[in-house]
């Protein structure tokens, strides 16, 4: 209640209370002695009360004021024992009273008040003479006449009351706390007289009392003020909590997306593996039959070893493989147009792989074809033919009349001569030595017994290998497509290189194939096509121009070779052949004069000894001695200027194989260099 006064009163008529002590004074008269009321709480107590209610207002233990009840109403009868004691009471503590703490440091009053006509009798003796009950710790008023015990508990015709004290201001307006005031009401009323100083001992245990209220309060302030602080701070901490939640309910989403995000890259790799697992599987399968190719290579392999042990196959002659239809169209892809490298009269040839060895397979034209056993018969004619210069024959297809011979990288004589796929220019220096290789191999044939001649002798049958070196191929084709010699001649017509006699006659000689050298000669000293080179050599000779028809591709010819290899040329191609030289004692001695002269020029220090370079210290481009030799992607080594000219001309292919190269980089070849160097220091 926030109006004390009222909320008194109220009390007071609510529990019908007959009797009431009340202090007198508030806080700001608390220190004096007064002698009247002049607490308002106290006036308007006393003026709104209701007549029934006694009422003493006491001050520092003194009665100030009674206000009586009116006429006609009940009085009671109030006698005051001697001062109660814990040890009178039986009680070692005032908390033991049997007494309810009201929170907010309400104070409770408990009056008892019997029926009318009633004596509430407390077991006193007279004045002197009374002796406290001595009960149990809850605290027992007996009534000698009706035994009715009631512990400070509102009965039937009583009630109790509770204050709120709250206030330092109320602390003394109601003086019926823990201790209990007690009064005895009687039927025939009350005593009016009042016996101050017995009073006064009593006030001083109300004080006391009220004392440890005080602290009892102060301690409840202080367990409440701990109560708020600690709530303030399970608040706080309960507002850091929801902060935190909210903070954690944020960072959801991205964290499910970082999960899904996760998931994806878990499912990726679970693909990743199985596509892993799947290329470990192919390979594995490819392994397996590359080991099925492994094997079956070291099975042809030991064929091919133990052909080439057979001493009686090689005496006959015979070639080393004899080969299946299948075999041939599994070596050229099914005869695959990108595999084809040259067509003509007498055939097609195809680039084929037999195991791991390139070959030159060559399938005869099907006019004029001979039989299987004169197949067999000239395969083996031609594989006792055996030169340096002359391309191997290592295998027969019978089935498909193919011969199968050794595969030379660098096309033919004639390819190169026209820098057909953008090769190189050959030098001089190589033509002369292509030439006098040429000869070596018809003095070889012209001088077997019986002789043997070529009779298909064209700059499209000159080979050439690594390093440039030439070999003739064709050898004993045209036997083996046709024997009538009118066909053979009327065939050979389209022969630009064919011997005029043979045209006429229709037979070949020795000096048939002689007739074929100098047309190649004369191709090779001026580039041009053979078709009519003849007689354009020999109008240029007798109009005096001969420089004119010299081929300067290949690099500035010598006045000595120029005329000397032009004399050699134009007398091999003479109609008679009876006019044509001797290889042997003429031709091949002049090619080897002018072949020391071009070593001579490769190198001054050879020149002054006379003696040759190594092979490998000579550029195959310009075939002289290495300057500034440089390392190619194909690996090998040309002369600097050559290799960058031919790289600077718009080419990328190998000058040696014809292979596209992997980079244009050059790298200086410094062992080479300077083991040239210490070479021509020795001369």
């Amino acid at each position: 209640m926030n109006d004390v006064p009222r909320g008194i009163v109220k009390l007071i008529r609510q529990y019908d209370i007959k009797c009431l002590v009340m202090g007198a004074a508030s806080g700001t008269y608390e220190s004096k002695f007064l002698t009247e009321l002049k607490s308002k709480k106290a006036l308007s107590v006393c003026e709104e009360s209701p007549p029934s209610c006694l009422i003493w207002f006491v001050s520092k233990g003194r009665l100030i004021h009674t206000r009586g009840c009116a006429e006609g109403q009940d009085r009671v009868e109030v006698t005051y024992p001697v001062r109660f004691t814990r040890s009178d009471l039986g009680v070692s503590n005032v908390a033991d009273l049997n007494v309810t703490p009201v929170m907010n440091k309400q104070r409770s009053a408990s009056f008892l008040q019997t029926e009318k006509n009633s004596t509430i009798n407390f077991g006193i003796e007279p004045w002197r003479t009374w002796k406290p009950v001595r009960s149990r710790p809850s605290l027992s008023l007996n009534s000698s006449k009706n035994g009715a015990s009631d512990d400070f508990n509102s009965s039937k015709n009583g009630a109790s009351v509770d204050f709120n004290s709250s206030k330092d201001e109320a602390s003394d307006d109601c003086i019926s706390s823990k201790n209990g005031a007690v009064f005895n009401s009687s039927k025939d009323g009350a005593s009016d007289d009042f016996n101050l100083p017995a009073s006064l001992p009593e006030a001083g245990e109300f004080e006391s009392l009220w004392a440890a209220e005080v602290k009892r309060k102060r301690e409840l302030e202080e367990i409440l003020a701990q109560t708020i602080n600690e709530v303030e701070r399970m608040k706080k901490e309960n507002t850091e909590s929801v902060t935190q939640i909210q903070l954690v309910r944020a960072t959801v989403p991205e964290l499910e997306s970082q999960l899904a995000e996760s998931r994806d890259e878990v499912e990726e790799s679970e693909e990743e593996m199985i596509t892993a697992v799947e290329l470990l599987i192919s390979f594995k399968g490819k392994r397996d039959h590359m080991r099925e190719e492994y094997g079956k290579a070291v099975r042809e392999i030991h064929k091919l070893r133990s052909l080439v042990k057979r001493p009686v196959s090689i005496l006959k002659g015979l070639p080393s493989l004899t080969l299946t239809f299948k075999e041939i169209s599994e070596a050229t892809q099914s005869f695959s147009p990108a595999t084809k490298i040259g067509e003509g009269r007498n055939g097609t040839v195809y680039r084929g792989l037999l195991g791991h060895m390139i070959v030159a397979i060559k399938m005869l034209p099907d006019y004029g074809a001979t039989g299987h056993l004169r197949f067999q018969q000239e395969a083996e004619w031609i594989s006792k033919v055996r030169h340096p210069h002359l391309v191997t024959l290592v295998g027969i297809c019978p089935d498909s009349m193919a011969l199968i011979y050794e595969y030379l990288e660098n096309g033919s004589l004639e390819d190169r001569l026209v820098c057909r796929g953008k090769s190189p220019p050959l030098s001089w220096q190589t033509r002369i030595r292509i030439a006098s290789e040429i000869c070596s191999v018809l003095i070889f044939l012209s001088s077997s017994k019986p002789p043997i001649i070529h009779g298909n002798l064209s700059p499209s049958n000159v080979l050439l290998g690594a390093n440039l070196v030439s070999k003739i191929s064709d050898l004993g084709v045209s036997r083996l497509i046709q024997n009538n010699s009118e066909i053979s001649r009327n065939t050979n017509l389209a022969a630009e290189c064919a011997d005029p006699e043979f045209r006429e006659t229709g037979e070949l000689t020795p000096q048939s194939d002689t007739y074929s050298f100098g047309v190649i000669l004369l191709h090779l000293l001026t580039g041009r096509p053979i078709s009519g080179v003849v007689k354009m050599v020999t109008c240029a000779v007798e109009k005096g121009n001969v420089e004119l028809v010299v081929d300067a591709s290949a690099g500035n010819w010598p006045a000595e070779v120029t005329e000397q290899l032009l004399y050699i040329a134009l007398r091999c191609c003479e109609k008679n052949g009876s006019d044509r030289p001797d290889l042997a004692s003429e031709v091949l001695i002049a090619l080897h004069e002018m072949r020391n002269s071009c070593m001579a020029s490769m190198s001054s220090g050879a020149s002054k000894t006379g003696r040759r370079p190594p092979p490998h210290f000579v550029c195959p481009i310009y075939q002289d001695v290495f300057e500034d030799p440089k390392i190619a992607a194909d690996g090998y080594t040309y002369e600097g200027e050559a290799i960058e000219g031919w790289l600077n001309s718009g080419h990328n292919t190998s000058p040696m194989t014809n292979l596209k190269l992997d980079h244009c980089s050059l790298i200086p070849n410094y062992a080479l260099h300077n083991a040239i160097q210490e070479w021509q220091q020795k001369f």
